[in-house]
């Protein structure tokens, strides 16, 4: 367990990792989870490890407060571990400081007309490629895609997420998924990747505090991405950063 303290790729890992290290007093932990509690980049998390630090420290962890015989409550807990995290409004991602150079792109008539001839509705953003055009669904609990359209609008169904932005990069293309909906909330980056042979994979990239509702590609590569869950900044090797409202708005200098 105390490797998935090194996972970079999704902070529940960690998250989980922390807390079953605290309940079985594993003390030879106790540095590397200390480390997080002054460190990692999401604030339940660290939270968490100060919490697993006393429970090795006393040989008590705290009970839970929900009853035996009801796991479901506390099992969905974990799915909203960041429910009291910042969170921008709709109007305020327009205000948001950080030099950004593009917004969700708008999906051409004729992308929407082949999707409906499909059966694929609910395309929401998009990506225009050289060879054809990536779009992404979102009908909430009804489920969504990403969607490869080639140059005669055939399409190809590359992942069934919901999809809130596609961008490019230089170098990579990125999905911005997820869902909150009945106690449920995640949110996934994913790396799409077009073969040789014309194949697209979609690969998971970094976890997300929770479904993305908002987001913008800025001018160093970076993903701003406002979350149910939190607002945070996805930089182009992985390194995530959490923000509080008021730094997303420019009203403070600092970040974390």
């Amino acid at each position: 367990m105390i490797k998935q303290l090194h996972c970079e790729d999704d902070w529940r890992v960690v998250l989980s990792a922390t807390e079953a290290l605290g309940r079985v007093g594993a003390k030879q932990a106790l540095p590397e989870i200390e480390k997080i509690s002054r460190d990692y980049w999401y604030p339940p998390v660290r939270a968490a490890a100060i919490t697993s630090m006393v429970s090795i420290r006393t040989g008590e962890y705290p009970a839970s407060k929900y009853h035996p015989g009801n796991f479901a409550l506390e099992f969905f807990e974990y799915w909203n571990v960041g429910h009291d995290m910042d969170m921008l409004g709709n109007e305020e991602i327009q205000r948001i400081t950080l030099p950004s150079v593009k917004a969700v792109e708008a999906i051409p008539k004729a992308v929407i007309a082949a999707g409906r001839k499909n059966d694929i509705k609910g395309l929401s953003c998009g990506l225009a490629l050289e060879h054809g055009y990536l779009a992404g669904s979102d009908r909430g609990e009804w489920g969504g895609e990403i969607v490869f359209f080639d140059s005669k609008y055939k399409p190809t169904i590359i992942l069934s997420e919901n999809t809130q932005a596609i961008y490019r990069t230089s170098n990579q293309i990125y999905a911005l998924t997820g869902l909150a909906h009945m106690g449920m909330n995640h949110g996934i980056v994913y790396q799409l990747r077009r073969d040789e042979n014309g194949k697209w994979t979609a690969q998971p990239w970094r976890a997300l505090p929770g479904e993305p509702r908002s987001s913008r590609l800025l001018k160093n590569g970076s993903l701003f991405v406002n979350c149910v869950g939190g607002i945070v900044v996805v930089s182009p090797e992985g390194e995530i950063k959490s923000l509080t409202r008021k730094e997303a708005l420019g009203e403070s200098a600092s970040s974390r």
